[in-house]
């Protein structure tokens, strides 16, 4: 994951990057790849993070 941007008067980051997943199902192991968006609300305690769908 990276930052993207941070809004230092919102207290906001936005992030992205890439996520792996290990799966297995029917016995066949694998790798899930997928891209996430989210921002991160850095005001709140603990920070408040929302995926972008």
């Amino acid at each position: 994951m990276s930052i993207s941007m941070f809004d230092e008067y919102q207290l906001q980051a936005l992030l992205f990057g890439q996520v792996k997943v290990q799966v297995s199902g029917n016995g066949q192991p694998g790798t899930v790849t997928d891209y996430v968006n989210a921002t991160v609300d850095l005001s709140k305690q603990p920070p408040v993070i929302k995926f972008d769908s």
